[in-house]
């Protein structure tokens, strides 16, 4: 069999599903590491943090022990840019990207975050894809970005892959590459819900970060019941809803794959 795990711009998928194109949201980001002496200003740099402003939002986090800060800047021009017709990344320079934040009059540490990114820089258009009518075709399964990438609002992306692989290797060891067709099924069937609701929330959230006036003051209001509301994206455990084979039972080799 086939895993076509090669994300959002898919090879595998051409195959399954012929040409299903990401959609495009407008938005365009900015991804870019920095070491946290650069940052002194910043409250406490290893936590996550989102600051949200009308047609943009940035979200930064620690990274390596809190030795640097991973940062995604977003903007959402009144029209994409002509080089998204061509490609989803556009190399950037530091003055390039701090010329666009500047006009949406980003707090100077987030300036100076962007001003201290270290290596390559480069403007990503952000995209999604639509829901397939399916994942799969013969012996050929789409996993992860191939099959359901969703914007990074939610940072599930990998995630969402990880537990594809994991969901589809545990029931091909209950089922065997001989039966490959069930298994598939089975696949499609314990994944598609979870994948496509974070989707929904990923790009709800998008829009939510760029709120202005009234809606942001609802937004702002809405903070405390933030863990109760997406909790469950992240509460996830596939072990815990892995359906078995009516022939395996609690102690089978099979059990103990899932």
């Amino acid at each position: 069999m086939v895993a076509g795990a090669d994300g959002v711009h898919s090879t595998a998928r051409w195959y399954v599903c012929g040409d299903v194109a990401p959609t495009h949201s407008g938005e365009i980001g900015l991804r870019g590491v920095i070491p946290v002496e650069k940052s002194p200003e910043l409250p406490h740099p290893a936590s996550l943090h989102c600051w949200c402003g009308p047609g943009t939002h940035v979200v930064h986090y620690g990274l390596d022990r809190g030795e640097l800060v991973n940062l995604l800047a977003v903007y959402k021009p009144r029209r994409l840019p002509a080089w998204t017709a061509r490609s989803n990344r556009m190399p950037a320079t530091r003055d390039q990207a701090l010329s666009i934040f500047e006009a949406y009059s980003w707090d100077h540490r987030i300036l100076d975050l962007v001003r201290n990114i270290e290596g390559d820089m480069s403007f990503w258009a952000l995209a999604d894809l639509p829901r397939l009518p399916r994942w799969s075709r013969g012996r050929v399964m789409l996993l992860g970005d191939a099959a359901h990438a969703p914007l990074p609002h939610q940072g599930q992306g990998a995630g969402l892959a990880i537990e594809d692989a994991y969901a589809l290797g545990a029931l091909i060891a209950n089922l065997g590459l001989k039966d490959y067709g069930p298994a598939f099924e089975a696949f499609e069937n314990l994944r598609k819900r979870r994948a496509w609701t974070v989707q929904a929330y990923s790009r709800v959230a998008g829009r939510a970060y760029k709120f202005a006036d009234d809606a942001a003051t609802r937004r702002d209001a809405s903070w405390p019941s933030l863990t109760r509301r997406i909790g469950w994206i992240h509460r996830y455990r596939a072990e815990e809803i892995m359906p078995l084979p009516p022939h395996c039972g609690a102690d089978s080799p099979a059990a103990r794959a899932v």
